[in-house]
């Protein structure tokens, strides 16, 4: 090659990307490694991009797996394909509740790691004296977005209503919650780095699923965008919408709180995803 595989990511992907952010200022750009990038360190988990001198400040390289906020909400996001390597790794499908995408992606929350699988598979590329600081869930996030060659979908994937026993050694699940004051301001502390929440169209033309109520309420959205590319053709991609929380709503209006105390943030019965194919 005339150039190399660093110089053409930059030509043609950081730098317009970064160009396109400085015209957008109010929306945040977030970008994180693959495996599969030849540039990037071939390891799992992933170091952040190295930051160029030209990227503006609504840019923000995050490592793989990366756990942040936008507003209140918790996203919990990776790029290896963990769902693959949970399908290839089962010995024994129990009956269950729910269909088979929904009891992957379970492992992740109930054993709060992002790849739940040992000994990994073939091109893991998973360094395991890097595996208890970067792929521990320290909280349960609101959206977890796993991409994989598997079929994409958009899940509610419900949490039980305590937290469950620890005798096995495994830790419960942490739930997250905010407070009244934290859900007022879009500058929320966040796990990784802040990001602004940005506004996302809705889509009405492809799958989707919308977040429901009752014994949905308190669940993670689970989302498997696909591959923007599939071979020589186009794949699929997600968007989402998060509505306002009421209390945030209330709050920004200068309505008193109903209470001090910390609230769950329900953001699966105020969300909507549409995967739309290119």
């Amino acid at each position: 090659l005339p150039a190399s595989f660093q110089h053409i990511f930059e030509s043609e992907v950081l730098q317009p990307v970064c160009e396109w952010a400085h015209q957008h200022a109010a929306v945040r750009v977030l970008l994180l490694p693959s495996t599969r990038d030849v540039m990037a360190s071939p390891v799992f988990p992933t170091p952040p991009l190295v930051r160029p001198d030209y990227a503006p400040s609504n840019v923000t390289l995050l490592p793989n797996p990366a756990t942040f906020t936008l507003g209140e909400v918790v996203f919990g996001v990776l790029t290896s394909d963990v769902m693959r390597a949970l399908a290839a790794a089962e010995l024994a499908r129990p009956a269950m509740q729910g269909d088979r995408m929904t009891a992957l992606a379970s492992h992740l929350i109930a054993q709060r790691s992002y790849f739940p699988v040992f000994p990994p598979p073939a091109g893991a590329m998973l360094d395991t004296s890097l595996a208890a600081d970067g792929l521990t869930m320290a909280v349960t996030p609101d959206v977890l977005i796993a991409p994989s060659d598997l079929t994409a979908f958009a899940k509610l994937l419900p949490l039980p209503a305590s937290p469950p026993s620890t005798t096995s050694g495994s830790a419960p699940v942490q739930i997250a919650m905010s407070a009244a004051a934290e859900l007022k301001s879009p500058e929320a502390a966040s796990v990784a780095s802040p990001a602004t929440p940005v506004a996302t169209p809705t889509a009405t033309n492809s799958p989707s699923v919308s977040g429901g109520s009752g014994k949905d309420a308190a669940a993670v959205v689970v989302v498997n965008p696909g591959r923007l590319a599939k071979g020589v053709t186009g794949g699929s991609y997600a968007q989402l919408s998060i509505a306002v929380a009421p209390a945030a709503a209330a709050a920004l209006r200068g309505d008193p709180p109903e209470t001090n105390a910390a609230a769950p943030h329900d953001v699966s019965s105020r969300c909507r995803v549409d995967i739309l194919r290119i």
